[in-house]
């Protein structure tokens, strides 16, 4: 059993790189690590592109046969398109978010804030399909910003910060807690409700408790450099 000089996890003999880090077990290629490469291989920038570019060509093929497939069944049983109208812009809207993510996939805020617009559109041509009250404006546009704005906050946070993985579920546990706070806001202004905040308090009470046990268990560990990384190959 050997152990690597670059992150200290133990790795069979036979292992030529290290699985977590990508290094080579006897710190040949350090310098590689250290400026990020993380000892793997580079491939080249346009075989990546033609890779992507095929796995997207892939997709659509897919979601076009699903939706001719939808759409034939559909008009074989009425001569018209009904039914079919939400499942066709569902996969209109899924390959739009894949496309997305495969044309910005290396710009992150960007594609986040794509496949956000994304989902919104969905959402809203989803409330037009409908037939009943309308649901986008009080419920989904509200609901969707917020989940998003402090889910893409907490990915920040823990992307800029570098955060360990107690940290990490910390910022999970409270970015939930805080959610729920936002949600039963909306809810209030949405259906009238009696009071403003009441159950939402109490959930966002116990998440901040799990964040904090999980802040002092990780403070903990590393006071007695408890190396849960190499254990657990975290």
């Amino acid at each position: 059993m050997k152990r690597c000089k670059q992150c200290g996890v133990d790795i069979e003999d036979d292992v030529v790189r290290c699985p977590l880090c990508g290094a080579s077990p006897d710190g040949a290629d350090a310098d590689a690590v250290a400026d990020g490469s993380q000892g793997v291989t580079d491939i080249d920038p346009a075989e990546r592109r033609k890779a992507r570019f095929w796995l997207w060509e892939v997709f659509t093929v897919i979601v076009v046969a699903i939706a001719l497939i939808v759409a034939a069944a559909d008009f074989a049983y009425g001569f018209c398109l009904s039914w079919s109208a939400v499942p066709l812009t569902a996969l209109a809207f899924i390959w739009i978010f894949v496309t997305a993510v495969a044309g910005l996939g290396r710009d992150i805020p960007l594609a986040y804030a794509a496949c956000t617009i994304d989902l919104l559109l969905y959402l809203f041509v989803l409330d037009w399909l409908i037939p009943g009250d309308p649901w986008f404006v009080p419920f989904a546009l509200p609901i969707t910003l917020l989940v998003t704005v402090i889910g893409g906050g907490a990915a920040g946070i823990v992307r800029g910060l570098k955060l360990s993985v107690f940290q990490t579920l910390a910022v999970a546990v409270l970015s939930m807690g805080v959610s729920l706070l936002g949600l039963e806001i909306i809810l209030f202004f949405a259906m009238d409700l009696g009071s403003i905040l009441s159950w939402s308090i109490v959930a966002f009470a116990g998440c901040l408790s799990i964040a904090l046990l999980l802040l002092v268990i990780n403070k903990r560990l590393r006071e007695r450099h408890a190396d849960f990384k190499r254990v657990f190959h975290l």
